[in-house]
């Protein structure tokens, strides 16, 4: 892993001190986000038995995971130790932990022993945020070797059968970074990445709005 890949890892691993309790708190309060939900749509789709989850934090996908689907085994691994011992707290309470397991790793090192195919689906919410660009082939190789070509085909079908067409003209997205350092601005590559690859059409995109048309769209939207 290069420095930037190194660096960020380790900003993330570290304690937050007192505003630990207060950090790990808002991912719990995050339980019933939508992008949760749209993740417990998707696995349950591709009929998803083992899923790992690469930078789970204290578990909040997992355990929407775990209690959408009753028969499924799930696996967690994050490089903060605090969020992970949270988690198995969190998830020991809600009657999971004989279905969920949380571990304290740093990826891909953390993930280099366990044989290829042994999930279902991989899966990443914001994490990859965090893997320096010249380190991201090497990242997306592992989720690929993990997961079983029975799911990735699954998802790429599920990929292809997606309809732009479909969705309501006034519905758009916005490209963004997630950036916590000043370095990551350069992220703004993947997300018009994904949106290339999920074939979402310009003019969905707020980024490619002209001004005008922004403010048009923006006063429509707040009118309903």
């Amino acid at each position: 892993m290069h420095a930037q890949t190194v660096e960020a890892t380790d900003w993330w691993a570290k304690s937050r001190g007192q505003t630990t309790a207060n950090w790990i708190a808002n991912y719990q309060k995050s339980l019933a986000s939508r992008h949760r939900t749209v993740l417990v749509e998707v696995l349950t789709k591709l009929g998803a038995q083992t899923v790992l989850e690469v930078g789970c934090h204290c578990g909040p996908n997992l355990i929407r995971l775990a209690e959408a689907l009753p028969t499924a085994s799930l696996h967690g691994i994050d490089a903060n130790a605090d969020a992970v011992q949270a988690g198995r707290t969190w998830v020991a309470d809600r009657n999971l932990a004989s279905r969920v397991q949380l571990h304290v790793g740093r990826f891909p090192d953390a993930t280099a022993a366990i044989a290829s195919g042994t999930y279902d689906v991989v899966l990443t919410c914001y994490a990859l945020a965090y893997i320096a660009p010249a380190d991201l082939d090497a990242a997306l190789y592992e989720c690929g070797r993990l997961a079983t070509n029975r799911s990735a085909q699954r998802a790429s079908d599920a990929a292809r059968s997606a309809s732009w067409p479909g969705v309501p003209s006034t519905r758009r997205i916005s490209l963004g970074t997630d950036a916590h350092h000043p370095e990551q601005l350069e992220f703004m590559e993947l997300s018009l990445a994904a949106a290339w690859l999920a074939k979402i059409p310009a003019d969905r995109i707020l980024n490619f709005m002209p001004v005008d048309s922004l403010k048009h769209w923006a006063q429509s939207v707040r009118g309903r």
